[in-house]
């Protein structure tokens, strides 16, 4: 028996659209690539009056097996474009976490940088670990902070 041209037709668009949505979520960029374009760029196109932009903020869940059971990891990418030094603020991050007795979140592997460009030449400075600390909110939840570089 022949089977439908219809049904050939839509099997194909499916797996057309299927391929074009897990390819449309891929990161748009590396995290500890930056282009020059990126480093010299003065102004945001569609606000030009913006303090700061954020280029890209993309996630990443899975869950991982630890001690028999399963844990989920969560990875966050963040790059924000600073144009105007009153707006460094922008670049202080807080990351909230839960922590009470033994039922407690984590916050590991933290990196961070800075990246000028004078001259066409764009430096690089990694967030030094011993200046990302810890505060207790309540008690129920503690935050890590990463200061800005004023």
């Amino acid at each position: 028996m022949k089977k439908p041209a219809c049904l050939h037709i839509f099997l194909s668009c499916l797996l057309s659209g299927i391929t074009m949505i897990s390819f449309g979520q891929m990161a748009p960029t590396n995290f500890g690539k930056i282009s020059l374009e990126e480093a010299q760029m003065k102004s945001f196109s569609k606000d030009p009056l913006a303090d700061a932009v954020i280029l890209f903020d993309i996630g990443k869940t899975r869950f991982v097996p630890l001690d028999g059971s399963m844990n989920i990891q969560f990875e966050r990418t963040t790059r924000i474009k600073i144009f105007k030094q009153s707006a460094l603020n922008y670049a202080e991050i807080e990351i909230p976490y839960y922590s009470e007795g033994t039922t407690t979140e984590s916050v590991k592997e933290i990196e961070a940088f800075t990246y000028n460009c004078t001259d066409g030449i764009i430096t690089v400075t990694k967030l030094n670990p011993t200046n990302i600390y810890d505060e207790k909110i309540n008690n129920y939840w503690r935050m890590k902070k990463l200061p800005s570089r004023k």
